[in-house]
C-alpha cells in the first residue's frame, strides 16, 4: 500500500514538474519576444526613423490637404506643414546605390520671396554611405518659362551615413507678392505635382495637362 502511494506521489510530482517546465518555457518565449521588439524600436529610434511606410499614398487631387497644425507665421514666413513622402534610388555618385525615403515636412515662404522646402532623408535601407541630389529632384513650375531649379540647397546630402536621417532645406526664389506655387517632384513617371496656396495655408496634389 505504501509503495502504491509513493508511486502515485512520484507520478504526480513528475507531472507537476513537466507542466511547470512548459509554463516557464512559454513565459520565457514571451519575454524574449518583448525584448526583441524593444531592441527593434530602439534601433529605429536611434536612426531617427519613427515611421517609414513601404508605400506612399498620394493626396487626392480633388481634396485640399490641411494638416492638424494650421498655417502659421514663423520668423516672418508663411509655413504650410506637409505630409509629402516618397522613395527614390540614391545618387550613383556613391555606390552601391540604395533606396532612400524622402520626406517634405513643411514648405515656407518668406516676405522677401524665398520659398523653402524643409526636407528629411532617411537611409534606413543603406549598408554604406549614400548620396542624394535635391537640386535635381525638385523644381518649381513656371507656366511662362522653363521650370525653376533651386537657388540653394542646405544639408549634407552628398555623403549620408547608413541607418540615419539627414535634414536640410531646398530654397527657391519667387516674386514676393506671389501667393501660389506648384512644386514638381521627380518621382518617376513624369513627376508628381503639388500646388501650394500661401493665402489659405493649404496644399494639394495637382494634375497638370
Amino acid at each position: 500500500m505504501k509503495r502504491t502511494n509513493v508511486g502515485i506521489m512520484f507520478s504526480v510530482l513528475i507531472l507537476v514538474c513537466i507542466v511547470g517546465f512548459f509554463f516557464v518555457l512559454s513565459k520565457l518565449q514571451v519575454i524574449q519576444d518583448e525584448v526583441r521588439n524593444v531592441a527593434l524600436n530602439l534601433d529605429i529610434f536611434s536612426s531617427g526613423i519613427t515611421s517609414v511606410p513601404e508605400t506612399v499614398t498620394p493626396a487626392s487631387d480633388e481634396a485640399t490637404t490641411t494638416l492638424a497644425e494650421p498655417r502659421r507665421t514663423y520668423e516672418g514666413s508663411v509655413v504650410i506643414p506637409t505630409a509629402i513622402l516618397f522613395q527614390i534610388e540614391s545618387s550613383p555618385l556613391l555606390s552601391p546605390t540604395t533606396q532612400l525615403t524622402v520626406s517634405v515636412e513643411k514648405v515656407s515662404k518668406a516676405k522677401d520671396g524665398f520659398l523653402t522646402l524643409h526636407i528629411k532623408t532617411f537611409t534606413n535601407r543603406a549598408t554604406s554611405y549614400s548620396a542624394f541630389d535635391p537640386g535635381n529632384f525638385f523644381e518649381l513650375v513656371e507656366p511662362s518659362r522653363s521650370n525653376q531649379k533651386p537657388v540653394h540647397v542646405r544639408g549634407a546630402f552628398d555623403s549620408m551615413p547608413p541607418q540615419s536621417a539627414v535634414e536640410g532645406e531646398v530654397v527657391f526664389k519667387i516674386d514676393s507678392g506671389r501667393t501660389e506655387a506648384v512644386l514638381k517632384v521627380d518621382s518617376g513617371d513624369g513627376g508628381t505635382y503639388y500646388e501650394f496656396d500661401f493665402t489659405n495655408g493649404t496644399y494639394k496634389e495637382a494634375i497638370l495637362g
